[in-house]
């Protein structure tokens, strides 16, 4: 589920995994289309919300609350919320901007733990800068120790 610049970095990120991805762009936050959202996230029973804002305090992570409370019992594993870091503001240098704001570079790593059958031929730590890292070992605990699924 994403909305603004998130929908060009998962459409970006998913290009080899279309037959295991669904992509809900949003269009417009409100009226928001609760029925496309949660009839998308039942039918694959994951989630990961992308958006260039700041994840804190967000409409994402809003979002991803609503998601979780609405399908808590379709789903496989938590509603993820992935967004750029919490900030005052934007930095003006550009190092520091790419840090600051998600790409499309970590999608595939985060895809590819969704998906386990579409493991990454690479390290996934070797693609995250610095900030993913909390999320990335998130992410990895999460799928070593339950594979995203229910209990039984």
């Amino acid at each position: 589920v994403c909305y603004g610049m998130g929908v060009h970095w998962a459409l970006n990120a998913s290009k080899d995994l279309t037959e295991q991805v669904e992509i809900v762009d949003l269009r417009t936050l409100y009226p928001l289309d609760e029925a496309t959202i949660f009839e998308s996230v039942r039918k694959t029973k994951k989630c990961l919300v992308i958006t260039e804002e700041p994840v804190g305090n967000s409409f994402a992570r809003s979002l991803s609350g609503l998601i979780q409370e609405q399908c808590f019992r379709d789903l496989d594993g938590p509603v993820m919320t992935l967004g750029s870091e919490n900030m005052p503001a934007i930095p003006l240098n550009s190092v520091l901007e790419e840090t600051m704001i998600p790409s499309a570079l970590p999608l595939p790593v985060i895809f590819c733990l969704f998906f386990p059958s579409s493991s990454p031929p690479f390290s996934p730590l070797l693609l995250f800068p610095f900030p993913f890292f909390p999320f990335l070992l998130l992410l990895l605990s999460l799928s070593s120790s339950s594979s995203f699924s229910s209990p039984s």
